[in-house]
């Protein structure tokens, strides 16, 4: 009999979340108050969406790609918490939520936006 209680499967899980839903925690804010938004999309993973059920609400994302043409996130951040949203800086892009154009600062390979509590849709091309 095998134990389906082991940290190689929550390890597993815990890496689906982190990496490719982008759903994470800082430091700075323990238990998701300040939460960190950064899914990682490549040309094999185009799409992928899900939740996660913090103290303070559910958080959730749902983001599709089209590598080096456009990127979409949609983001769900609960009451009384703040994000860090990491999106990809394709060349020559501009960050749209909700098809406003939204100040971004750079960093590498990436546009990093704050965010308080609410629901966002970003646009990234």
């Amino acid at each position: 009999m095998n134990s389906f209680n082991h940290y190689a499967f929550g390890s597993v899980v815990a890496w689906l979340y982190r990496y490719v839903v982008g759903i994470d925690t800082l430091p700075d804010g323990p238990g998701f108050r300040h939460i960190l938004i950064h899914p990682r999309a490549d040309a094999v993973l185009t799409r992928a969406s899900g939740e996660y059920e913090s103290i303070y609400g559910t958080i959730r994302t749902d983001w599709r790609s089209e590598p080096g043409f456009s990127f979409s996130l949609r983001v769900h951040i609960p009451p009384n918490t703040f994000a860090t949203i990491y999106l990809p800086a394709l060349q020559g892009s501009q960050v749209l939520e909700s098809g406003t154009r939204v100040s971004a600062e750079q960093q590498g390979h990436f546009y990093i936006v704050e965010a308080g509590s609410g629901s966002y849709a970003f646009e990234v091309k």
